[in-house]
């Protein structure tokens, strides 16, 4: 976990890290939360082709840009995000296959997805991959209980969270599948 989160973070600490890269996603992403945080409607007065969720997700970072911060600072703080979320996306993968084959499988699957160079890459960028995969994880991992029984409760929180994702990304429903097939 620790390599993983290194990996994810060190780009963005060295001289010009933060700036140096750039995804064009993240800008549009960035700045459709910008006017939607002004009165902007998506699909109304802008076009935006995702849900909408990302739009209010970002609505913090939206806040810092307008506040104490400039859209340049509010940029580098979601990068940030972005490796504190990966970083938590390679815990949740190692509970996961922790509970579903072990711990050699939780370490194994830890590893392979820190190691991951195309999700280090996502991980340190403002995209809407690393909040979907973060929803279904979580949701796996209730829909796959420790126990033989799944209750009404976790069931419910499943369902909650793969909604999430379809509202952050369309695809990210796809994930119920895999959930369901894995049982």
């Amino acid at each position: 976990v620790l390599c993983g989160a290194a990996a994810r973070a060190l780009p963005l600490l060295v001289a010009n890290g933060p700036q140096a890269t750039s995804i064009f996603d993240e800008g549009i992403y960035l700045s459709a939360a910008g006017v939607f945080s002004e009165g902007w409607m998506p699909y109304r007065d802008f076009a935006f082709l995702h849900p909408p969720s990302i739009l209010l997700l970002l609505q913090p970072l939206t806040a810092l840009a307008h506040g104490p911060f400039g859209w340049d600072d509010a940029l580098v703080v979601g990068r940030w995000v972005g490796v504190a979320l990966g970083t938590a996306n390679i815990v949740l993968i190692a509970l996961l296959a922790e509970r579903w084959r072990g711990w050699v499988a939780g370490v194994v699957a830890a590893t392979l997805y820190a190691t991951n160079g195309p999700a280090i890459g996502i991980d340190r960028h403002i995209l809407l991959e690393p909040a979907v995969a973060a929803a279904m994880l979580c949701a796996a991992l209730l829909w796959l209980p420790r126990s033989d029984e799944v209750s009404t409760r976790r069931a419910v929180g499943a369902g909650a969270l793969v909604g999430l994702a379809a509202t952050i990304k369309l695809t990210g429903g796809n994930g119920l599948v895999a959930i369901d097939g894995a049982e």
